[in-house]
């Protein structure tokens, strides 16, 4: 059966702090967790809102930022990623998001609503909402606490384990469930949803999608990690050597890196004369099979893609 708000807070410990709606500002300065949800009431366990109603304008917004943005590897249409996205709505459920605020649960939920489609701060992650029709009648529900993100994760997965055998089955990835918007359902995974270059590259704005020659990505390369020890497993980031850095940004950035298939935002730290470290997480460092060998990476117009096989036997 479906979780209600007030039982997800409690799943995690929590009592609601309180309620306010979507782009107001009556929250607390406090660090803690939140929903996004089409209810009001916490109690609510099911809203009439079967289908997944986005806003004409949003898509056509998005492309005009992220032109490259692509669906299964063909060029997205305003059609095609709402499609796609309205594959992941959840009938009638009304939790469409959840959230944590490591500091600050005003500040992190202000950003929230002030990031545009396609950008990729302050908060891009449950971009998926900034799609809706019906963001202006959305609410924020919100409880202070500490240990926000074991509190956070708690809430993902009671939420994914509430969701009824014949609604998951109606969703495109039926393995890794979460609220609608969540992208990222925790412990280094992502919903499997076949889009890529949904943000801005880590060279440009939303408002300025070109790049200068100088800044430009190259069109193709091959570059390669450190072999991959015992110790790596342990870490949460993948070690770029020095003689595959010039592949990469001199300069500490967020980067688009494609893993097992899906895009992620990745973390990237020049670290100057020493290797690289490009932090994947700790899960996907777990998983790997090799042992010392190097992984190869395809750069591709500002798209890293890992692959998990030697370099030797990778193309050139």
């Amino acid at each position: 059966m479906p979780l209600t708000i007030r039982e997800l807070f409690a799943v995690a410990d929590l009592h609601s702090s309180g309620v306010t709606k979507w782009g107001e500002l009556e929250l607390p300065n406090v660090p803690g967790v939140y929903c996004v949800s089409l209810a009001a009431n916490p109690d609510s366990r099911f809203v009439d809102h079967d289908r997944y109603s986005p806003s004409p304008s949003a898509f056509a917004k998005l492309l005009s930022a992220c032109p490259k943005a692509s669906v299964d590897g063909v060029l997205a249409t305003p059609s095609t990623l709402a499609d796609r996205i309205g594959r992941f709505w959840i009938p009638n459920e009304p939790l469409l998001y959840i959230g944590m605020a490591s500091t600050s649960i005003r500040s992190r939920v202000e950003q929230y609503y002030s990031t545009e489609l396609g950008a990729r701060a302050p908060h891009a992650g449950g971009w998926w909402l900034k799609t809706l029709e019906s963001l202006d009648q959305l609410y924020v529900h919100f409880a202070s606490c500490d240990d926000v993100s074991s509190r956070e994760q708690t809430m993902l997965a009671a939420f994914a384990a509430s969701v009824e055998p014949e609604r998951r089955r109606q969703l495109f990835d039926v393995d890794r469930v979460a609220p609608f918007a969540n992208v990222d359902i925790g412990n280094g995974q992502r919903k499997r949803h076949g889009l890529l270059n949904c943000k801005v590259s880590a060279h440009s704005t939303p408002s300025d999608t070109s790049m200068e020659p100088d800044d430009a990505s190259p069109a193709e390369l091959w570059v390669h990690s450190q072999p991959v020890t015992d110790k790596d497993r342990t870490r949460s980031f993948l070690r770029i050597p020095a003689e595959s850095k010039h592949a990469f940004p001199s300069v500490a950035a967020q980067l688009q890196v494609v893993l097992d298939d899906v895009q992620v935002d990745v973390r990237w730290r020049p670290n100057g004369t020493r290797s690289g470290t490009l932090y994947v997480g700790v899960e996907y460092m777990r998983g790997l099979r090799e042992h010392h060998e190097r992984l190869p990476i395809n750069v591709n117009h500002g798209i890293y893609t890992i692959l998990s096989k030697s370099l030797d036997n990778g193309p050139h």
